[in-house]
């Protein structure tokens, strides 16, 4: 009926060739505050941004959720994004 089952370890490791091969070819649609206007008038009411918080427009800064994802952030580095996201008016931190 069907081919036979993979088994747990061949299906990780094919997901994983998969999402890092997709990864590497990806083009960030966010990358400068042109892109991400082009973004938002499409129709996007929360987006990724990776410049600059300070290039950011005002009126689209309410869409960006200004993230630090790294575990081992300093209590400096989670002050600074906050101060970051009230300056710039960002959605969220």
């Amino acid at each position: 009926m069907t081919d036979a089952p993979l088994d747990r370890e061949m299906l990780i490791d094919l997901i994983t060739r998969e999402v890092m091969n997709t990864l590497a070819n990806r083009t960030d649609i966010c990358a400068t505050p042109e892109k991400l206007r082009n973004a938002v008038a499409n129709g996007a009411d929360r987006v990724a941004y990776h410049g600059d918080a300070s290039s950011v427009p005002l009126d689209l800064a309410k869409t960006i959720d200004h993230t630090l994802l790294a575990p081992d952030a300093t209590a400096e580095q989670i002050d600074l994004l906050c101060e970051e996201a009230a300056r710039y008016r960002f959605a969220s931190v």
